[in-house]
């Protein structure tokens, strides 16, 4: 397995045996001098750096099932064939990922690039899309399996794996996320048939474990997440991170190592800060005949053959750093790197103030909104960056010159003001600054005044007369009549009038003088309920034209006798008649059963009457037929 590619030991985090063919440490063939610090064969890669610097990796081995996708059931002869490689699974619904094999296709028949040859581990990998143009950028294809043993609550695991780069227009660098589930069934593929869900996040029962940022361009890069499950965890899904992307990039992924970071070795260890200028790395098991070589980004440091190594004041810029140790016999160890960074601590906050209340950036009172930058020092030397965006919310003074009429009344704040004179309120406006309003306030005299008459008592149905009164109806511009009862109609422009309220109502008589101030008066018409109606006892149809017919008799409460039945004291219906008139005799029962008069005697009455205010009340009674 090539496994030295490039920069590969800046990510591979553990201790590889390496097999050692002279003290000179030439691998392969004494083409590059591993530890002079020198590109010995032109190629410009320099001891470790270079391929030809190759030993083999004792990886350990993967919790995922078939890490390099070399067990397949068949060649891929198109995309979306990850189910080819045993026992993979397509992870996301409807975007899936494809697989690729030197058997079949090492293309995407859409997204142009190939794989890049040759691949880290085998002749497969898998290819998946982060996103797509237009309203498709939630179409996000990932890879799913369900692990060999599941992850363990609370225990550091790390993934270590390989990411294919097509050019930088197509595979930019991107966010490698993994995420966990804690059962396969139901979980793969996540998310139903939604194939717009975007993440493992957006369908429930996922969490995120870790994520890394990654490049490349037409190449292999190693990688590495270290994480830490909060709950045990039996499948894991491998892929872009949540956020939409309406673009088609596309990347590779092979050789996905799954397990416990102490399976993978540790670093050296590392005492001071990068901060302090005093870091300084230490070979923690030491054993008798060792030599050690330090390397800086795989280039040897020479001089530095101790087991300890302290990184001098000068540096600045990120390096790795790593110990290899010979045992004597011809077998030497190298350590996982240790990334040395100058951490530059950057914070950024909202502040909102008011004008009149400046904040001091940088020694200096600040009332302007912007961007503000300001540099501290931590307790650790670190250089502190804090962006600060500062909104200023303006304070107000406002004057106003404001016109009442008399017997009006102006609201300035808490105060209720009907008075000339100027006056001042203090606010505090919603983002929270003071404000002041004051107020000139002009009281116009009114030359008219009103008087609206005819405040009273009735019973449902009367009738009541309201009149208004312009004490100088020379100086009224107009004036009205309005009701608070809608449904009662109303002369609004006469001064004199009768009203048959259903409902106690107030009518508001009010004028306008040529100054435009309203002047108004109001009278109350309370409306009593009255639902009488008289029902006779006794009729004598002969023909006499006295007392022939028998029907109720009401006042104007009345709006109609909805149904009048008559029976005899057989239980027979002896009359039946809806929506009576009031009062109209040719609608009441003229004494006749079936075209034949009546027999004298008792009779029983059933009535239902509905009144003006659409009140509806049952009635019944005796009444005597008398010939």
């Amino acid at each position: 397995m090539n496994a030295f590619v490039n920069n590969f030991l800046v990510f591979i985090p553990f201790f590889f045996v390496i097999s050692l063919i002279s003290p000179a440490y030439s691998y392969a063939q004494v083409a590059e001098i591993c530890n002079n610090a020198i590109d010995d064969d032109g190629d410009g890669l320099i001891d470790l750096n270079d391929n030809d610097c190759n030993c083999p990796i004792d990886l350990p081995t993967s919790l995922i099932p078939n890490p390099s996708f070399e067990d397949q059931s068949d060649c891929p002869t198109g995309e979306r064939q990850l189910e080819l490689a045993i026992p993979w699974q397509q992870a996301s619904p409807g975007a899936s990922a494809d697989y690729m094999h030197t058997c079949g296709i090492l293309e995407h028949p859409v997204v142009s690039g190939r794989v890049p040859l040759p691949m880290p581990d085998g002749d497969g990998c898998v290819g998946f899309r982060n996103g797509k143009p237009g309203n498709q950028a939630n179409i996000k294809e990932y890879t799913g399996a369900c692990l060999t043993e599941p992850l363990e609550e609370g225990t550091l695991y790390t993934l270590n794996m390989w990411v294919g780069f097509l050019n930088s227009n197509t595979s930019p660098e991107f966010e490698l996320t993994i995420f966990g589930a804690g059962d396969c069934v139901g979980n793969l593929p996540f998310g139903g048939n939604n194939t717009q869900i975007g993440c493992p996040l957006n369908a429930g029962g996922y969490e995120q474990l870790g994520s890394s940022f990654v490049s490349g361009q037409n190449e292999w890069v190693n990688t590495s997440i270290t994480f830490r499950p909060s709950r045990d965890l039996n499948v894991v899904v491998i892929g872009p991170n949540c956020d939409p992307n309406p673009f088609n990039h596309y990347y590779f992924f092979d050789n996905l190592i799954l397990q416990k970071t102490v399976e993978f070795g540790e670093q050296p260890s590392v005492s001071g800060h990068p901060c302090m200028n005093n870091v300084s790395l230490d070979l923690v098991d030491q054993n008798a005949g060792e030599t050690y070589q330090w390397y800086k980004d795989g280039v040897a440091i020479l001089g530095e053959v101790n087991a300890d190594y302290i990184i001098p004041t000068s540096q600045n810029d990120i390096a790795s750093y790593q110990i290899l140790v010979d045992d004597g016999q011809g077998v030497c160890k190298i350590s996982a790197p240790y990334t040395f960074e100058i951490p530059e601590i950057t914070t950024s906050r909202t502040v909102e103030i008011c004008d009149n209340e400046p904040i001091q950036l940088n020694d200096q009172d600040i009332v302007q909104s912007g961007t503000y930058s300001e540099l501290f020092t931590t307790a650790l030397n670190c250089d502190s960056t804090v962006i600060t965006n500062l909104i200023v919310h303006p304070t107000y003074d406002i004057f106003l010159e404001e016109t009442i009429c008399e017997r009006e009344v102006y609201i300035l704040g808490t105060q209720i003001l009907n008075l000339e004179g100027v006056y001042t309120e203090f606010f505090t406006s919603v983002e929270g600054c003071d404000s002041v309003v004051t107020v000139e306030l002009e009281v116009l005299e009114s030359f008219i005044s009103v008087d609206a008459q005819g405040d009273k008592s009735i019973r449902l149905g009367e009738i009541t007369p309201i009149r208004g009164v312009i004490s100088d109806p020379n100086n009224a511009a107009s004036y009205m009549w309005t009701s608070s009862n809608i449904s009662s109609p109303i002369c609004d422009t006469c001064l004199f009038q009768l009203v048959q309220p259903t409902e106690t109502t107030s009518y508001i008589f009010s004028s306008f003088d040529f100054s435009g101030c309203e002047i108004v008066d109001s009278v109350v018409i309370e409306v009593l309920a009255f639902y009488e109606v008289f029902y006779p006892t006794a009729f004598s149809p002969n023909g006499d034209g006295v007392n022939d017919f028998y029907l109720p008799m009401g006042t104007a409460n009345v709006s109609s006798i909805l149904h009048l039945d008559i029976f005899d004291r057989w239980g027979n219906k002896v009359y039946e008649r809806q929506n009576l008139p009031l009062g109209d005799e040719q609608f009441g029962w003229d004494g006749s059963f079936r075209n034949s008069p009546a027999n004298p005697g008792v009779y029983v009455y059933s009535s239902q009457v509905e009144f003006i205010d659409g009140h509806i009340e049952h009635f019944k009674g005796d009444l005597v037929l008398l010939r």
